[in-house]
């Protein structure tokens, strides 16, 4: 889809990072005045502080406002904010996460499994399309925006009847940190490996040990989900790894830490790269919704 019709209405699933932040961007300029343009966040509970800082500014710098939503029992949805999002509390780790959106969605549906995304179907996409829905906007009837970048398009594929404005443009990576770097005020503070959900399932082995080795405490929810709901047994992550599989391969010194690739503008090959550590799953380590 190269041009959006006349009359859609354009559904832009905000992830939180600086991929879907330039995707947002160059549909704002081009629909702005002539479409109905609604923005949706969805905090599954696992974000980090610094996506909260970096979407709370997206939508001040923009001038926008963004849905905050988060995924409810028994498939509901709740519309918060910057200052009621759900955070991670010691009272949430000391009583099993009552209200944590991802724990609820557990509950639900039972655990997540690479490479299948069943978490960002329910918590992202159908969290959003039951808001369209509430507010009398037909869910198919709009297009979609997704942030897959150019250099993405190889692990992805893409629907026709979807917009993809960074695959339009030709934005990659090197593209993606030039302009964050010198063209905009700001940049989201988190290195590149975290991403979404500190532990997700679809994230590399050697972007999961890296944050096993420098951010353990980002396991400490998916390692409760498996104590809780698999036997401490739970296979989430590739080659059928273990919250404790993860942990023990960090120790292995042979494994190298990730690179924050924040900060390459320009195209290099990674010369390191490992098909056993580096493969990602179907969301490529990130959490686009619709991708």
């Amino acid at each position: 889809m190269k041009e959006i019709p006349k009359g859609k209405t354009i559904v832009v699933a905000f992830s939180g990072g600086e991929s879907s932040a330039k995707a947002l961007e160059l549909v704002l300029k081009k629909y702005k005045e002539t479409h109905k343009i609604i923005v949706c966040f969805c905090n599954t509970g696992e974000e980090d502080e610094e996506t909260f800082i970096f979407s709370k500014k997206i939508a001040e710098y923009f001038n926008i406002e963004v849905i905050w939503l988060e995924y409810e029992s028994e498939r509901g949805f709740n519309i918060v904010d910057f200052e009621t999002a759900y955070r991670i509390t010691d009272w949430e780790e000391e009583n099993e996460y009552p209200n944590h959106p991802f724990h609820k969605w557990v509950k639900d549906y039972g655990l997540p499994q690479y490479p299948e995304r069943t978490c960002t179907r329910e918590m992202k996409e159908r969290t959003i399309t039951r808001y369209l829905s509430s507010i009398k906007e037909f869910p198919r009837f709009c297009t979609r925006v997704v942030g897959i970048r150019f250099d993405e398009i190889a692990k992805r594929k893409p629907d026709k009847n979807q917009y993809y404005p960074l695959i339009l443009e030709g934005v990659t990576k090197p593209y993606l940190n030039r302009y964050f770097e010198y063209e905009m005020p700001f940049r989201l503070q988190l290195p590149s490996y975290l991403g979404n959900c500190g532990a997700c399932i679809s994230k590399s082995l050697r972007n999961l040990c890296t944050i096993a080795r420098e951010r353990p405490r980002k396991f400490k929810f998916f390692k409760f989900l498996s104590d809780k709901y698999g036997e401490g047994k739970h296979t989430f992550y590739n080659k059928f790894k273990t919250v404790d599989d993860i942990f023990e391969m960090a120790k292995d010194e042979s494994i190298k830490s990730a690179k924050d690739n924040r900060f390459n503008l320009a195209h290099q090959q990674d010369l390191f790269f490992d098909s056993e550590l580096d493969s990602e799953g179907a969301c490529g380590g990130v959490c686009e919704a619709f991708s």
